[in-house]
């Protein structure tokens, strides 16, 4: 991609970083007001659950759990940034994986921001039977941050891939 369009990449981030964190609150607000339990099939359904701690409700008890969560995904971000940073400036192409990652990484900790910040808890709500009940910022972050490695999976590939084939030494490489 030109410069142009890593800016176009940029703001398409932005765009769909905002909208997504909005559909991520506007449905944690509606579950957390209507208080619905659901249920689906295979044990699947709805159920609004406040989260004071860490992920799987880890430190909880302590009361420092949503603080500590809180500084967890604030340096996340910054982190993510910076290798977005690094990873879009220096490359030539940049593929919708990427992007897409990116979008979903920074969506889910966004939100989870938002909801430790203004609430001292994450919201959540959809029951996933015998593991944990889970946000649509929880999900977008998970799904991101496999895209992320599949994209850095297919990099690191190809990279050993072209130095095998430029490397003038005669050396064999596995």
């Amino acid at each position: 991609m030109r410069a142009v369009e890593k800016t176009l990449a940029t703001k398409y981030i932005i765009f769909s970083t905002i909208l997504l964190v909005i559909i991520d609150q506007i449905t944690k607000t509606i579950v957390q007001l209507t208080q619905c339990e659901t249920k689906f099939l295979a044990g699947f359904g709805l159920k609004y659950v406040e989260n004071r701690g860490l992920a799987f409700g880890w430190l909880s008890q302590t009361g420092y759990g949503s603080y500590i969560g809180l500084i967890i995904h604030i340096v996340f971000i910054f982190i993510i940034c910076f290798y977005y940073y690094r990873y879009f400036f220096n490359k030539k192409d940049i593929s919708w994986r990427a992007i897409f990652g990116f979008t979903l990484v920074v969506t889910g900790a966004v939100a989870a921001i938002i909801d430790r910040a203004l609430f001292g808890f994450g919201r959540d709500f959809i029951v996933i039977p015998r593991y944990a009940v889970v946000n649509f910022g929880d999900i977008f972050l998970v799904f991101g941050a496999i895209l992320i490695c599949i994209e850095l999976f297919r990099n690191n590939r190809f990279t050993k891939t072209s130095k095998i084939l430029n490397s003038n030494s005669g050396d064999i490489y596995l």
